[in-house]
């Protein structure tokens, strides 16, 4: 899957801001490139790697005035190791509230939030909280539990629901031995407890349907009632089950970044994971056995692209570059590129 990337928007303000006003021109334009350099447009949230090498060949600058800027405007700034967050990236190109909120970039925000340090994660959803996950009224939620269940369609007038919760059956019918209605289609009897369905039409449904994910045992009724597998709690934990069934680590990441910026939160709290159609997601280890693999075309094409991009600064960097240990080494990763 290509990475959508954004286009950078250098906004009017940036030449008035009182806090830049006084500051010398190279930390004005080693802001521009915060801005505007790829891995921070890539990433979407702000966020960047610390790299003085390539601040200095792209600006012309000395390598120091990337951590000069970043000490000159702390409150702008929150360093973690290698990586480093412009917490007004997202505020200036797709604003706040509503209006970041009705995005067409939001989900992938979420996504790529979902994968930054904690300490990122933390000051972007203060400063944005409507990138929280999403609250879903629809859904019901049991604290502690992982159930959730869908409401019951309400019974005919007169109608009352037996102790099970299924709706009796209909004057002189009796239960068959497995507990299935007959099927009028001629199909045969359903041991969910429901009726059986029927050869090519599915007109023999009964009015119990009873729907079991993983060990869980669940009872039908006038609703269906889910046992949801509980979530992972860490990326660590995606990457640990998807070894067992030869899912590479970068598989993994990408499966939690997907599901995560896209998680949604019940009444109680509780987080649960949706498809991109809105289905809740109940077998979370089932899911990650099938990813990936519509996306290997299109995975292929993007290493393909960053090669390229990879080899192009490796050229661009032989040009200046007079450290012969560099040199060699540069030589060598573009043999290997090409």
């Amino acid at each position: 899957m290509e990475r959508q990337m954004v286009k950078a928007f250098i906004p009017n303000s940036f030449w008035h801001n009182p806090a830049l006003i006084d500051q010398p021109h190279p930390v004005k334009l080693t802001l521009l490139w915060i801005i505007s350099n790829i891995d921070t447009r890539e990433n979407m949230t702000g966020m960047f790697s610390l790299c003085p090498k390539k601040f200095s060949f792209d600006c012309g600058l000395e390598p120091n005035w990337l951590h000069d800027t970043i000490a000159a405007l702390p409150d702008w700034f929150i360093v973690e190791g290698d990586k480093c967050l412009y917490k007004h990236f997202i505020a200036e190109q797709f604003g706040t509230g509503k209006a970041l909120e009705s995005s067409k970039c939001a989900i992938a925000i979420r996504r790529r939030l979902a994968t930054q340090p904690k300490a990122f994660q933390k000051a972007i959803l203060a400063l944005h909280p409507e990138l929280k996950p999403m609250p879903c009224p629809c859904h019901a939620h049991t604290k502690g539990s992982q159930t959730h269940s869908t409401p019951a369609l309400p019974l005919p007038s007169g109608r009352e629901p037996l102790p099970s919760g299924r709706e009796p059956l209909p004057s002189g019918r009796e239960p068959l031995p497995s507990g299935g209605e007959p099927n009028p289609s001629g199909g045969e009897p359903n041991p969910s407890g429901g009726a059986g369905i029927g050869k090519g039409i599915g007109k023999g449904i009964g009015i119990g349907i009873g729907i079991g994910i993983g060990e869980g045992e669940c009872e039908g009724g006038n609703g269906v009632t889910r046992l949801i597998i509980a979530l992972p709690s860490t990326v660590e934990e995606v990457i640990a089950y998807g070894k067992t069934i030869g899912k590479t680590e970068e598989c993994c990441r990408d499966f939690w970044a997907h599901y995560e910026g896209q998680a949604r939160l019940g009444p109680n709290g509780e987080k649960y994971w949706v498809t991109s159609g809105g289905v809740t997601v109940t077998n979370w280890p089932a899911k990650l056995s099938g990813f990936g693999g519509l996306r290997r075309e299109e995975t292929k094409k993007t290493a393909s692209k960053n090669a390229a991009a990879e080899l192009d600064s490796i050229r661009c960097e032989l040009q200046w570059q007079t450290d012969p240990a560099r040199v060699k080494e540069l030589r060598k990763r573009r043999d290997e590129l090409m």
